[in-house]
């Protein structure tokens, strides 16, 4: 960050003769204006029908753990960020800044009967220092394959109890 701006910049030393170094060339450009459309275009992605992308900052220093990108929180330091059980899962993504987690969340922070598990999948990406998530609820995520199991379980029933009938009235007419 530059003058307020956010810039893709070089550094080379000037050396005199002697090796000393007596200045450096910088280049510059200014990116404010593409970062702020690359910032809409991940907060407009959706995971199922809640979940959403984000980003933190995981480069040591006073704003590691801050939230880069977020939907309705970005600027916010999410490293004291716990889940229903008290896990600091935001430190362990840091941590571990790549992988899978489900962790129990509440919307009320410190109501764990309302929890509803939620999955993040997280990547590092290094040129940036940012971890990048995606997450949602469990069970929205399975939610069709849900739905499509009950409909195979009504349909195996509705098939079991015609071939049931058919059977009994099959063995019924030949007893007879």
């Amino acid at each position: 960050t530059l003058f307020g701006k956010q810039y893709i910049t070089h550094y080379d030393p000037i050396k005199d003769a002697s090796g000393k170094i007596i200045g450096a060339l910088f280049v510059g450009v200014d990116i404010s204006k593409d970062l702020l459309v690359f910032k809409e275009k991940i907060k407009a992605i959706k995971v199922g029908q809640s979940g959403y992308f984000y980003v933190l900052n995981a480069a040591p220093g006073k704003d590691f753990g801050k939230l880069v990108i977020h939907p309705s929180k970005e600027g916010e330091n999410a490293l004291e960020y716990k889940d229903a059980n008290g896990h600091d899962f935001i430190r362990e993504m840091l941590d571990k800044k790549n992988g899978t987690i489900r962790y129990p969340w509440s919307d009320a922070q410190g109501d764990n009967k309302n929890a509803r598990e939620k999955i993040a999948v997280y990547a590092f990406f290094r040129d940036w220092n940012w971890v990048i998530v995606g997450g949602t609820y469990v069970d929205e995520s399975t939610s069709e394959a849900a739905s499509l199991r009950n409909r195979f379980v009504v349909f195996g029933l509705v098939a079991l109890f015609v071939f049931a009938s058919l059977l009994f009235y099959l063995v019924r007419a030949n007893v007879t």
